[in-house]
């Protein structure tokens, strides 16, 4: 069952294996390696995902595993890797998965997309372009009269 509309969907997580392991390729980016070295001294992780529209939030703990330049780096990559041919992965990352939470919905603010909004705002513009036109007509019809 998807908790998301395709709209929402994590498009970088992947299961990883049958056994509670989640994953993603790690791509090129801002070389910024402060976050590779923190997760060498804990590995320890939390990751939250968050359905601002349901009021929802799931948190994940885990213990990370990095793959880079190892016998299984290659193979993993290649199954975690994203779509776009442009990002290039340079590790993967395999979070082994020891809990996680449903957290509480009580201060989660609904947000939504553009597309999510657009149903809802469609009965308001054809409101506002009924009114536009009664409102230009109603001017016309002032205008005539006030004219000599």
């Amino acid at each position: 069952m998807a908790l998301y509309p395709a709209s929402r969907r994590c498009r970088w997580l992947r299961e990883a294996s049958r056994t509670r392991s989640v994953g993603f390729a790690d791509l090129r980016g801002n070389k910024q390696y402060i976050s590779l070295g923190n997760l060498e001294h804990d590995a320890r992780v939390a990751l939250f995902f968050m359905d601002y529209p349901n009021q929802t939030r799931l948190k994940i703990l885990g213990r990370v595993e990095i793959h880079e330049n190892d016998s299984e780096s290659a193979t993993l990559i290649d199954r975690l890797r994203t779509a776009d041919p442009k990002d290039i992965p340079e590790r993967a990352i395999l979070i082994h998965i020891e809990g996680f939470d449903w957290n509480c919905p009580q201060h989660i603010t609904p947000r939504y997309t553009a597309e999510e909004l657009q149903p809802a705002l469609r009965r308001l513009q054809d409101r506002l372009a009924v009114l536009d036109a009664e409102n230009a007509e109603l001017r016309a019809t002032i205008e005539a009269a006030a004219r000599p």
